[in-house]
């Protein structure tokens, strides 16, 4: 497996801010990627120490959106509650920022309402 597939995103909600206070981040993570490819991920991008890793596989749902009850598939997915070692410290803000985000382009920028009537 490619290592640079493995960790997806990071989860911020409550019960993932509560267990940061003890030194452990919960992170989607790809659907094959084993706890051994989840350690080598860590060591080796962002240079940090894994304690444990533990994993949770969450089933497809169905849901109920809109008016008329239309029945939507939520995906099944994958979740790591990585710890790390006590000298280790670990900042989620970094972490996101190293992800790819999409950034604007040049071209793009909007167009004023007399630049399109000249068009």
């Amino acid at each position: 497996m490619n290592l640079y597939q493995v960790v997806i995103s990071a989860i911020n909600t409550e019960k993932s801010v509560k267990l940061q206070e003890n030194n452990k981040f919960v992170f989607f993570v790809h659907k094959d990627a084993s706890k051994d490819n989840i350690k080598e991920a860590f060591l080796r991008f962002w240079g940090k120490k894994v304690k444990s890793v533990n994993i949770i596989k969450t089933q497809p749902k169905m849901r109920v959106m809109g008016r008329k009850g239309k029945q939507v598939k939520r995906l099944a997915r994958k979740k790591a509650i990585v710890s790390f070692q006590d000298n280790e410290k670990f900042e989620l803000l970094k972490f996101t920022h190293t992800q790819n985000s999409p950034k604007k382009s040049k071209e793009t920028k909007k167009i004023s309402k007399k630049e399109v009537e000249k068009v």
